[in-house]
C-alpha cells in the first residue's frame, strides 16, 4: 500500500503531509505506515485518501482495479465539445503553510514553514504575499472542515461576515496562535467573531492580534 500510495503523490505533485491534510487526517498517518505503527488504512481513513489520491479504495488495498488497468477516479469526464485551459494556465506557485492544532479550544498553529505548493487560481494573477492554509479543526463546520484547502489574502480587507484568519501573540516570546472565525465588529479596542460549532462568539483585544487575513470565496478565487 505504501508504495502505491508513493506513486500516487508523484504523479500528482503532493507531499506525504500534504496528501494528509487534504484527506483531514493526522498528517503522520503515512509516515506511521512505513514505520509499522499501523498495517494499513481502513474504513473512512482509506476512503478519504483514496479520494485525495484520485484512486478507488480497491487499488489503494489491491493493486487492482474490478479487472479494470486504470483507477477508478483516475477518469476524467468532460463535457464533449468543451476544452479545459491547460494546467499551465494555472501556475503551482502559492504556498501552504503547515498548520497544527494548538492547545487553546478554536485555535491553531500557524506554521511559516511552506508543506506544498498549489495552483493559482484566475483571479489571484498577480497578487502578492497570498497563501494557502489546510483547516485545522471543527469550529467552522459545516462552512470550513478538517483538510479544506483555503487561500488567504494579507492585503484584502475583510467586511463584517467575512471568514478570517486571526492571529494573536499574547506574550512577546509566546507563540502565535491562529482562528478561523466569521468577523462580526471590529472596533479600536476589540474585535469580535463568531463561530459555527458550536454556535459561540469570541472577542480578541486589539493589542494582542498580530494580524486579520481575509479568507477567500470562490466568487474572489475565480472573479465571478
Amino acid at each position: 500500500m505504501l508504495q502505491r500510495i508513493d506513486e500516487r503523490l508523484r504523479i500528482l505533485g503532493l507531499s506525504r503531509e500534504a496528501a494528509c491534510g487534504k484527506a483531514g487526517i493526522h498528517r503522520d498517518a503515512i509516515r506511521d505506515l512505513e514505520r509499522g505503527k499501523r498495517k494499513q488504512f481502513t474504513g473512512n481513513t482509506l476512503s478519504r485518501l483514496a479520494r485525495v489520491l484520485e484512486i478507488s479504495e480497491t487499488w489503494l488495498l489491491t493493486g487492482q482495479d474490478a479487472g479494470d488497468s486504470v483507477p477508478a477516479f483516475s477518469r476524467e469526464v468532460r463535457p464533449s465539445g468543451i476544452g479545459l485551459p491547460p494546467r499551465s494556465s494555472m501556475p503551482d506557485d502559492v504556498p501552504v503553510f503547515g498548520t497544527a492544532a494548538g492547545a487553546l479550544a478554536g485555535a491553531f498553529t500557524l506554521e511559516k514553514v511552506i508543506v506544498d505548493y498549489v495552483r493559482r487560481p484566475p483571479a489571484l494573477f498577480g497578487a502578492s504575499d497570498v497563501y494557502a492554509v489546510y483547516i485545522e479543526g471543527s469550529s467552522m463546520e459545516p462552512e470550513h472542515r478538517a483538510g479544506d484547502l483555503r487561500f488567504v489574502h494579507p492585503h484584502r480587507k475583510p467586511a463584517i461576515g467575512d471568514t478570517v484568519i486571526i492571529q494573536t501573540q499574547y506574550h512577546e516570546n509566546g507563540g502565535i496562535e491562529a482562528y478561523i472565525k466569521h468577523l462580526v465588529r471590529r472596533t479600536a479596542e476589540r474585535i469580535d467573531t463568531a463561530q459555527l460549532n458550536p454556535p459561540a462568539g469570541l472577542s480578541f483585544e486589539t493589542k494582542f492580534v498580530k494580524a486579520v487575513h481575509k479568507v477567500l470565496t470562490m466568487n474572489d478565487l475565480f472573479g465571478v
